[in-house]
C-alpha cells in the first residue's frame, strides 16, 4: 500500500508541475503575454525606407497545421533598384514556431538546399555590428528543368533580438510566445554572398521598425 501510495504521489507531483509549467506558457490557453504579441502584427508598416510592402493570402490549412495563431505576409520591392522579396512573420507559441525550419518545410515542396547554412550578422545604426542575426541557406528545385535558385533568411525573437540558437525548442521554451520571420528572395544572381544580398538592406531597414511596432519587450542581448 505505501509503495502505491509514493507511486500516485509522484505522477501526482509530475502532473501538477507540467500544468504549471504549461499554464506559465499559455499551453492551456492563450496567454495576455500571447494576446498582447498578437495584435502588435497589425502595427508593422506597409512601407519601410525605399521598400514598398503589398500584402498576399497565405494558405489557412498551412497556417493552421503548423498552429500559426497570428501571421503577416507582403511581397516587397525596393522603389529604387527594383529589388523584390517575400516576407513571412508568424507568432505563436513557442513549442510549434520553435520547428519547421526551411530546411524542413521546403524539402516537402521539392527544395533541397544547394549551400551550408551561413550566420548573418544585420548592422546596426550608424552601420555598426548589430545584435539581430539570421540564419541564410540556398535551396534549388532539383527536380525542376530549369532549377530555380532560392535563398531564404530565417530568425526568431520572444520579444528581444533576433536569434537563430542552436536548439531554438529549448532556448524558447520558457517564452509565452514566440515569432519568427522568412525573408525569401528567388532569382538571386550565382555567387552572390548573402551579406551582400539586398535581404540584408531590407532587413536593416525593416528591423528598427519591428523593434518600434511589434517587440514591445525588446532588450538588450546577453
Amino acid at each position: 500500500m505505501a509503495r502505491s501510495l509514493a507511486y500516485l504521489a509522484s505522477i501526482a507531483i509530475v502532473l501538477v508541475a507540467g500544468y504549471v509549467q504549461g499554464a506559465r506558457v499559455g499551453r492551456w490557453s492563450q496567454s495576455k503575454d500571447l494576446t498582447d504579441a498578437l495584435a502588435r502584427i497589425d502595427r508593422v508598416a506597409m512601407d519601410v525606407g525605399d521598400w514598398r510592402g503589398k500584402p498576399f493570402e497565405f494558405d489557412a490549412n498551412q497556417l493552421k497545421q503548423a498552429e500559426i495563431l497570428g501571421h503577416l505576409a507582403r511581397r516587397y520591392e525596393n522603389a529604387r533598384d527594383g529589388s523584390a522579396l517575400t516576407v513571412l512573420l508568424v507568432c505563436g507559441r513557442p513549442g510549434p514556431i520553435s520547428v519547421h525550419t526551411p530546411d524542413v518545410c521546403y524539402a516537402g515542396i521539392g527544395y533541397e538546399p544547394s549551400a551550408d547554412p551561413a550566420s548573418v550578422a544585420i548592422p546596426g545604426e550608424g552601420g555598426g555590428e548589430g545584435r539581430d542575426a539570421f540564419t541564410v541557406t540556398d535551396f534549388r528545385k532539383t527536380a525542376a528543368a530549369n532549377p530555380a535558385p532560392l535563398r531564404i533568411f530565417w530568425s526568431w525573437s520572444n520579444g528581444g533580438p533576433w536569434r537563430t540558437p542552436d536548439n531554438p525548442r529549448l532556448t524558447f521554451a520558457p517564452s509565452p510566445y514566440l515569432f519568427k520571420m522568412y525573408v525569401i528572395r528567388d532569382g538571386v544572381a550565382a555567387g552572390m554572398k548573402p551579406e551582400n544580398d539586398p535581404a540584408v538592406a531590407f532587413l536593416k531597414a525593416m528591423l528598427p521598425e519591428l523593434r518600434k511596432s511589434l517587440l514591445a519587450d525588446y532588450a538588450p542581448a546577453h
